[in-house]
């Protein structure tokens, strides 16, 4: 039992860990609560690209390392992608979807640390049922059957 309960911790700890190292928070607040709006992207490399987009204030572009979100594939280089983007700072933008495998990995890390905690809490309260529950007398003598 102690084993799964700090697996659990550990697991929970992990996905803690990944959150903050994928701005989890900040990501998934964007694409939850940003302003979407079409932009284009530039393929710089297999591991890069450009995203950018345009209000009447003017041209916004972030360089990003990694790759669109799968359901974003590019067909060709200039393509336009939706962008996600805060009102309030129109320099924080991302492409849409970008938190969701980020979150679905932390959801299961998460989902699994504390399915091993409530795990073994439940066998240790069954472990200390059965040590305390007398067992029941047996006489050797079996019921009869009413008829």
């Amino acid at each position: 039992m102690l084993v799964l309960i700090l697996a659990g911790i550990a697991l929970v700890g992990c996905a803690v860990y990944v959150a903050q190292l994928v701005r989890l928070r900040e990501s998934f607040s964007l694409d939850w609560r940003g302003t979407p709006i079409q932009g284009t992207v530039e393929i710089i490399n297999t591991e890069q690209y450009r995203l950018r987009y345009e209000l009447s204030t003017g041209i916004m572009a972030q360089t990003v390392k990694g790759t669109l979100p799968l359901y974003q594939k590019l067909v060709r280089d200039g393509e336009s992608v939706t962008v996600m983007y805060d009102p309030l700072n129109p320099t924080n933008f991302q492409a849409r979807g970008q938190s969701y495998v980020g979150t679905a990995i932390v959801g299961m890390l998460f989902l699994a640390g504390m399915g091993c905690v409530l795990y073994a809490r439940r066998a240790a309260i069954r472990s200390k049922r059965a040590a305390t529950t007398p067992a029941p007398a047996d006489n050797g003598e079996r019921r009869k059957k009413k008829s």
